[in-house]
């Protein structure tokens, strides 16, 4: 029996996770902003650490791991075995930076 929990975000039902008992849905991660209401993406690279980009701009890098949705702060993570995970900040919880990688550009 496939087991659900419900979205933090819009509620709608998704996979159950003990480890995430908060995430947010793919739906509602795509609507990520800053604080300033940007626009944001966060990405794992190959190297295994998590980083962010501005939608507007993704050579534009975002340097935390702290994320609003429709005005509600959260928090984004590496997931365990690899992927994004974006659950409500806890309060006092610290807002980790993101590692900005190098990008080599081939000329």
């Amino acid at each position: 029996m496939n087991e659900t929990q419900n979205c933090s975000g819009c509620a709608k039902p998704v996979t159950r996770f003990d480890r995430y008992p908060k995430y947010l849905c793919f739906d509602c991660v795509a609507e990520l902003t800053d604080e300033d209401g940007l626009g944001i993406n966060y990405h794992n690279s190959s190297l295994g650490y998590l980083y962010g980009t501005y939608k507007e701009d993704a050579a534009k890098r975002y340097p935390n791991n702290r994320c609003f949705y429709k005005g509600i702060e959260y928090r984004a993570r590496e997931g365990r075995f690899g992927g994004v995970v974006v659950q409500p900040a806890v309060e006092g919880e610290a807002i980790e930076k993101t590692l900005v990688p190098k990008v080599a550009h081939i000329v």
